[in-house]
């Protein structure tokens, strides 16, 4: 029993270490850097990012583990609430952060002005969402009601579900799951295209707008891709990110067929593509 008690415990202090948020900058696709957040699954978050100097800060106040990659460092401050990181604003086009699980919070230069654009995908549960002064792509539709977003300044655009509470400083909310509630509800007036390879999808538009992928399987959502902001006949790739459930069905089946639904919206409409889908 002992020797059982032990084991338990030191797997628990692996899967903590392992299972850390994780801070990094990454290269963008147009030049530049990007400020990646990615919670760990399982951990609730209570997150605010902001500009600070020549640094952003990242601090989840929540205190769930934080892991910095290079050149991004843990912020070790005696003073510091909660957990934190820094890593250096030089060169950074936006912000990307991912909230996985749970009952999350995050806050978007609610200290100091943000005005890159941030890219939010707050995952399953109930989160509470507070953008940044640029243009923003917050994702909450999961399916399930009870997300709060604010927006803040900027051009923004909201993937809600029909129940969850939006602030009208949201310019362009779209409730995904409800192709009745889209606003306006009729085809755009530009061409919108949508090509499918391995792991990614290419999108096009003909027109400054925000597009954003929704893979399902059988009706559910186990999947995304996006969003992406294109300007005038712009393109962009975006790679396929799975669910917790769709990552287990890939793993148990070993390949899905799924239907992508790629939604554009620009400034007086939207329109919505379908699209076929095998993840190996």
């Amino acid at each position: 029993m002992r020797i059982f008690l032990i084991t338990s415990l030191l797997l628990v202090a692996l899967t903590g270490t392992a299972s850390a948020a994780q801070v990094s900058l990454q290269d963008a696709a147009g030049g530049g850097k990007t400020l990646v957040y990615t919670a760990a699954p399982g951990e609730i978050n209570d997150v605010s990012i902001n500009l600070q100097g020549s640094e952003y800060t990242i601090q989840d106040i929540a205190g769930s583990p934080l892991a910095a990659q290079s050149p991004c460092s843990v912020w070790n401050d005696p003073m510091l609430q909660g957990t934190g990181a820094k890593c250096s604003a030089m060169d950074v086009k936006g912000i990307q952060v991912a909230l996985d699980d749970q009952t999350d919070e995050v806050s978007v230069g609610g200290i100091t002005n943000v005005l890159v654009p941030v890219t939010i995908d707050s995952g399953p549960g109930p989160d509470r969402i507070f953008g940044g002064g640029g243009p923003d792509n917050i994702d909450v539709f999961n399916g399930v009601a009870g997300d709060n977003v604010t927006c803040n300044d900027g051009e923004d655009t909201v993937y809600a579900d029909p129940g969850d509470t939006v602030a009208a400083d949201c310019e362009h909310v779209v409730h995904v799951d409800s192709p009745s509630n889209l606003a306006p509800a009729k085809p755009g007036p530009f061409r919108a295209r949508v090509r499918v390879s391995a792991a990614t999808v290419r999108y096009g538009c003909s027109t400054h707008c925000t597009v954003r992928g929704t893979l399902r399987l059988h009706g559910r959502k186990v999947g995304s891709a996006g969003p992406v902001t294109l300007v005038n006949g712009g393109a962009a790739r975006a790679r396929f990110k799975l669910t917790r459930t769709g990552r287990h069905m890939l793993a148990k089946r070993g390949r899905l067929r799924l239907r992508l639904t790629t939604t554009f919206v620009a400034a007086s409409s939207v329109t919505e593509l379908d699209s076929p889908v095998l993840l190996r």
